[in-house]
């Protein structure tokens, strides 16, 4: 699997998501002692529920997810940009850039 094309759907997956940021917002079951916690986004000025019933620690990563991932893209951008220039230079530099490339490809992988 290619790298950037890995990155490419990652980052099409978030920007289809809807707009944020998510905001995780807890409330109460009546019936029960449970808590629960919606995730909620923008949507038309008002509050859309994004997922419902989920823990809280769920929900502030859902919640987070959604401003974290497209940063998270922007730096692991700017390393492979980083990459690519070094392969530009020197063998030594190659030899690093061929590592990054590899470090970020085997990270993407063992995520799946």
């Amino acid at each position: 699997m290619n790298t950037r094309d890995e990155l490419a759907r990652i980052r099409q997956r978030a920007e289809a998501a809807t707009k944020g940021p998510w905001k995780a917002k807890p409330y109460w079951i009546y019936d029960s002692l449970d808590s629960r916690v919606r995730v909620t986004s923008p949507t038309d000025g008002d509050d859309h529920n994004t997922a419902e019933m989920v823990l809280l620690k769920d929900a502030e990563f859902i919640a987070h997810a959604r401003t974290d991932i497209p940063r998270l893209l922007g730096a692991l951008d700017a390393v492979l940009a980083l990459a690519d220039e070094w392969n530009t230079l020197a063998l030594g530099d190659q030899f690093y850039a061929r590592h990054i490339r590899a470090a970020v490809n085997d990270a993407l992988e063992a995520g799946k």
